[in-house]
């Protein structure tokens, strides 16, 4: 146990490092990306790189890399070059995608529970975590919103040695800078477009990352400089804000978790894990709004069910809630014993909504359907043609459009609504 008294984070090229006195002894850490390549250069794959540098000194053959890594670090407080070195180590440390700690049941494995990925501030948030576990382990359920550290968060992507070795590369550099609430990483970028991605390139959209893929974030040139205040694309901002307001807009959502539900008791089935009627005997072609709760009346998902036809659904959850909305649909049908099937559609369908007072003018003159109140009224879903293309239309307080993800379908509603 050792009591920090002075913390400094300093960053220069790809050496980062922070520094503190622990009683008698004056330390440096560093995050250094050249150490982290070198492993990977020794170590070819990632099971052998925890057995090679597990808390282990820097052997003999790494003597220039010590003494560069030692003058580097002292130069920051000159009178340490005065004093001998008593240890050097040369450990690895866990450092997750986005930072957040991995905590939870794996979704892979049911009373399997993780607490990992701690981003070097492991001793600081251990009590809490701790506590946190301990409670989730005993009840079966956490007792706090574990949203942004929940285990299941995580895409199949992310687990891909290139993309942990790119993206840690960078986040460990991130620790300690400042966490602007516009900052979006740089590396693993591209790993999923949505089909209408090059049209929004087209316009100027500059994209951040969103669950991987590549969303728009606004249009317009560049950020300047991130800010906790008004940031240079503010006025990008504002005008696509008025023009949907008073207008009508497109907005690419395609990274929404999307989940097909089919089966003899689907429709059962989703009406007993849902807060509200998302199966009316008499009805087929509707949006529900609903939530999913636990049996401690908790909120598990956040979410729309839409039924289209009997027995056959389709569930939109949010890209941070994907994993653990599959995940508590099919453990949830296996406890019940329900004949229901379960497909993620997420990749194989493009969401894109159209928002405005003037969506429904738009969508007249793209398809065949009466668009009017009467026709699609609040809650209304059906499947429809745009052109050459079929897509399940939804209306709630905006138009959502499902599309079969072909290049097909790109061309007659990008050009009217992107110009």
């Amino acid at each position: 146990m050792y009591v920090v008294f002075e913390r400094e984070a300093r960053e220069f090229h790809s050496f980062h490092t922070f520094m503190f006195q622990s009683f008698h002894t004056f330390m440096f850490q560093s995050f250094h990306t050249f150490m982290f390549r070198l492993c990977h250069l020794k170590c070819k794959k990632y099971h052998s790189y925890r057995k090679s540098l597990k808390n282990q000194r820097l052997n003999t053959h790494s003597n220039v890399t010590k003494t560069q890594l030692a003058l580097r670090a002292q130069t920051q407080v000159p009178t340490t070059m005065n004093v001998p070195m008593k240890k050097f180590f040369c450990g690895p440390e866990s450092f997750t995608p986005d930072l957040s700690p991995v905590v939870g049941e794996s979704k892979e494995l049911r009373n399997y529970f993780v607490c990992a990925g701690l981003n070097s501030i492991g001793i600081l948030s251990g009590g809490g975590l701790g506590r946190i576990m301990a409670y989730w382990m005993s009840t079966g359920y956490p007792d706090v919103d574990v949203t942004g550290f929940n285990a299941d968060r995580f895409h199949k992507h992310q687990s891909n040695p290139r993309y942990r070795q790119d993206r840690v590369e960078e986040m460990l550099g991130h620790v300690y800078k400042c966490h602007y609430p516009t900052w979006t990483p740089k590396t693993c970028r591209g790993a999923k477009r949505s089909v209408i991605h090059d049209r929004l390139k087209a316009q100027g959209a500059q994209f951040k990352d969103v669950s991987g893929w590549e969303s728009p974030a606004w249009f317009g040139s560049e950020l300047k400089l991130h800010s906790f205040g008004k940031e240079s694309n503010f006025q990008s901002w504002q005008e696509e804000h008025e023009a949907v307001r008073n207008n009508v807009g497109l907005v690419d959502m395609s990274f929404m978790s999307k989940f097909k539900v089919t089966g003899k008791d689907a429709g059962q089935f989703l009406n007993y894990i849902s807060t509200n009627d998302v199966n009316p005997s008499e009805e087929d072609g509707v949006i529900t709004y609903t939530q999913f709760l636990n049996h401690m009346g908790t909120l598990e998902a956040d979410l729309t069910v839409t039924k289209l036809r009997e027995n056959f659904f389709m569930v939109v959850a949010t890209d941070t809630m994907h994993n653990h909305v599959e995940t508590w649909m099919k453990r949830r049908a296996e406890d019940m014993n329900m004949d229901v099937n379960i497909v993620d559609s997420t990749g194989s369908l493009s969401q894109i909504n159209i928002q405005g007072p003037n969506s429904r003018k738009l969508m007249e003159k793209l398809t065949s359907e009466d668009m009017s109140n009467e026709s699609f009224p609040f809650r209304a879903a059906r499947e429809f043609d745009i052109e050459f293309a079929r897509c399940t239309y939804q209306y709630c307080t905006r138009i959502i459009l499902h599309l079969h993800t072909l290049h097909t379908h790109r061309s007659m509603l990008s050009y009217h609504v992107l110009g």
